[in-house]
C-alpha cells in the first residue's frame, strides 16, 4: 500500500487545527489545497473529470461537494478546510 506523507501532512494539519490556530487561507493557499486534493482524490471523486483540470474558483464548489460525498472522513475534513474563509 502507497502512503502519501504529503497527505498524511495535510490530514495532520488539518486535525491538528484547533479553532484558535484557525487561519484564514488566502485565496493563493485555497486554490493551491483544492489543486492538490483534485489530484490526491482524482480517482475516488474526481474520475469524471479531465485528470489535468486546473482547479479555479468557478471549480470549488464541485470539489468541495466531491470530497464531501466521496472522499471518506478525509475527504469531510478537506472540504471544511477549504470551505472556511
Amino acid at each position: 500500500m502507497h502512503i502519501d506523507l504529503h497527505s498524511e501532512w495535510i490530514v495532520k494539519k488539518i486535525h491538528s487545527m484547533s479553532e484558535q490556530e484557525y487561519k484564514p487561507l488566502t485565496e493563493a493557499e485555497r486554490l493551491e489545497l483544492a489543486n492538490q486534493l483534485f489530484r490526491e482524490f482524482y480517482v475516488q471523486c474526481f474520475w469524471h473529470l479531465k485528470p489535468d483540470l486546473q482547479i479555479t474558483n468557478d471549480f470549488l464548489p464541485l470539489v468541495i461537494r466531491g470530497l464531501k460525498n466521496h472522499g471518506g472522513r478525509r475527504g469531510m475534513l478537506a472540504a471544511d478546510q477549504l470551505e472556511r474563509q
